[in-house]
């Protein structure tokens, strides 16, 4: 009888450090409850990095003119929720440099650090029937400021263009 006794704590101390352990929320757990600060329409300027050995490979436009801009790049990003509850980042007003290329919105994980949330996520870039591209971002919100970098890769994981935005919610 003791020994079923005290099986039986064991098996309950067990469950219980168990469930604490599984259930509760440590200093470590980047979780977010309420993302209401985060969706809205965020303005500003996002740059381009491009790597010399790319911009060598750039031809100019019958007009002589280079697709790649010179300086940044007014833009606005609208961060929203879907109808699964997922958070999304997309471009507004924004005409692609390429006709049939195409930013499909990309989705966009969150946690929080202190007031700031971070954000990060993945998505493609459709160019027509060519194909492709992938792109990573990261970035990090506190109070109405974003930065977000970004990189949509030419070769995976090794050659890329790097964006770089800069804004505010309005």
């Amino acid at each position: 009888m003791k020994r079923i006794l005290f099986f039986c704590s064991v098996c309950l101390m067990i469950t219980f450090v168990i469930n604490t352990m599984v259930a509760c929320r440590s200093c470590g757990d980047k979780r977010v409850d309420d993302i209401s600060k985060v969706p809205g329409i965020y303005e500003g300027q996002a740059e381009l990095q491009i790597p010399e050995n790319l911009k060598k490979m750039v031809k100019p436009d019958s007009t002589g003119k280079s697709p790649i801009p010179d300086g940044p790049i007014p833009c606005k990003l609208e961060i929203k929720e879907n109808k699964n509850k997922e958070l999304t980042i997309e471009l507004v007003d924004f005409k692609m440099p390429m006709k049939g290329m195409e930013l499909t919105p990309s989705s966009c994980r969150v946690s929080q650090e202190g007031e700031a949330f971070v954000l990060e996520g993945e998505g493609k870039v459709s160019l027509g029937t060519k194909g492709s591209l992938s792109y990573e971002h990261e970035g990090k919100i506190e109070g109405t400021d974003i930065h977000l970098d970004g990189t949509v890769y030419i070769i995976p994981k090794l050659l890329g263009v790097k964006i770089v935005f800069d804004g505010a919610k309005s």
